[in-house]
C-alpha cells in the first residue's frame, strides 16, 4: 500500500525520529531515544526523568517490531529482550533507570524491538473532580536494535512515476540495518533549470529488508513547465537519484 506522505510532514509514528538525543513526552524526559545491543549478554540503561509536579507510574513491556509499506508500526509480544523493572513510579524531579539486555547472538540482519511504557491512571483523591478533569495518559515507545554481525547501509529507489500531479516512489532498504533516509524532489524544465525543489525531509525508519511507498503531491503552479521530476534520497553519505520524464508536464489534470 502507499502512504499519502507530503514532504512537508515527517511521519511521527512513535517517540523517536532517529537522533540519539534526549526526548520529551508529557513531562517525562527519556534518554537515550535509540537503544543498541551489540552482543549476547550486553545491557543498556534507559533513563526516565520526571520534570512535572506529580508522580507518574508506568507499566513496561517489550515487543518485536516490524513495519508495513506505509511505515506503520507492527508489534508482537516477545521474550527476546530482558528488562527490569516491569512497573515503576517516578516522583517529581526523580530519575529512574530501566535495565535492558538480551541473550540472543547477533545475526546477519539487524533485529528490531520496542520497549513500550504505558502510563497508569493516578489514584483518585477526595480533591479529584472527574467531571472537570480530562487526563490523557502517555505512551512511550522506544526502539531497540540488536546490531547485526556486519553492517551494510544501502537504499534503492524505484517505481518513480507521476500521475495527476502526484509523484509516487518506492524506497527499499536491502541493507543489514535500519536507515532513516531523507528525500528531496526536484522539478526540472526543458533546459534542465530547476522549477521547484521540495525537501529534504526525513521518511522515518525503514527497517532492514523493508520498503516504503511514498506519494508526494507536486506544486501546481509550475507543473506545466516540468519535463523531469528527480528524486534524491540521502542516507548518511549515500546518495541515490532517480528521475522520471514528464514530457507533457506534471499537472493534476
Amino acid at each position: 500500500m502507499g502512504s499519502a506522505l507530503a514532504l512537508s510532514m515527517i511521519a511521527a509514528l512513535g517517540l523517536v525520529v532517529g537522533k540519539a538525543e534526549p526526548a520529551m513526552a508529557s513531562n517525562i524526559a527519556v534518554s537515550p531515544v535509540n537503544i543498541y545491543l551489540a552482543r549476547a549478554g550486553a545491557s543498556a540503561l534507559l533513563t526516565l526523568t520526571n520534570q512535572g509536579s506529580d508522580s507518574i507510574s508506568f507499566s513496561v513491556h517489550t515487543y518485536s517490531w516490524t513495519q508495513g509499506e506505509s511505515g506503520e508500526i507492527d508489534l508482537a509480544p516477545t521474550s527476546d529482550i530482558i528488562f527490569f523493572p516491569t512497573l515503576l513510579t517516578i516522583a517529581p524531579g526523580e530519575s529512574r533507570n530501566i535495565r535492558l539486555g538480551t541473550e540472543l547472538q547477533p545475526g546477519s540482519i539487524e533485529k528490531t524491538y520496542r520497549i513500550v511504557l504505558d502510563e497508569l491512571p493516578a489514584a483518585r483523591t477526595a480533591q479529584t473532580h472527574p467531571a472537570m478533569q480530562v487526563r490523557v495518559l502517555t505512551r512511550l515507545s522506544i526502539p531497540i536494535f540488536l546490531t547485526p554481525v556486519q553492517t551494510h547501509v544501502q537504499a534503492d529507489v524505484s517505481d518513480v512515476a507521476v500521475s495527476k500531479g502526484v509523484l509516487s516512489v518506492r524506497v527499499d532498504n536491502p541493507g543489514t540495518e535500519h536507515i532513516v533516509p531523507s528525500m528531496s524532489v526536484i522539478g526540472l524544465g526543458a533546459s534542465g533549470e530547476t522549477t521547484y525543489s521540495l525537501g529534504p525531509h526525513q521518511l522515518w525508519y525503514i527497517l532492514a529488508g523493508g520498503v516504503r511507498n511514498v506519494n508526494v503531491p507536486l506544486p501546481s503552479k509550475p507543473c506545466a513547465k516540468v519535463r523531469t521530476v528527480q528524486v534524491v534520497v540521502h542516507v548518511d553519505s549515500l546518495v541515490v537519484k532517480k528521475s522520471v520524464s514528464t514530457p507533457s508536464g506534471a499537472c493534476a489534470s
